[in-house]
């Protein structure tokens, strides 16, 4: 039960994320520099990614 709250927590968080991206990336198109949208997009991307892998080796611990 304790794991399946901390994984709720986890979408909330990446929703969040994905919300943050979304609005950094208005305003990018808005003063038409992409350069820094690509960079945090592949940080947060590379972060994502970094938590997915580390849900799925804690699921084959158990």
């Amino acid at each position: 039960m304790n794991q399946l709250s901390k994984l709720q927590l986890n979408k909330s968080q990446a929703f969040t994320l994905l919300t943050v991206i979304i609005g950094l990336m208005n305003i990018h198109a808005q003063n038409g520099s992409w350069m820094p949208f690509i960079l945090v997009c592949s940080v947060f991307g590379t972060l994502l990614i970094a938590g997915m892998v580390r849900i799925v080796l804690r699921k084959k611990e158990q």
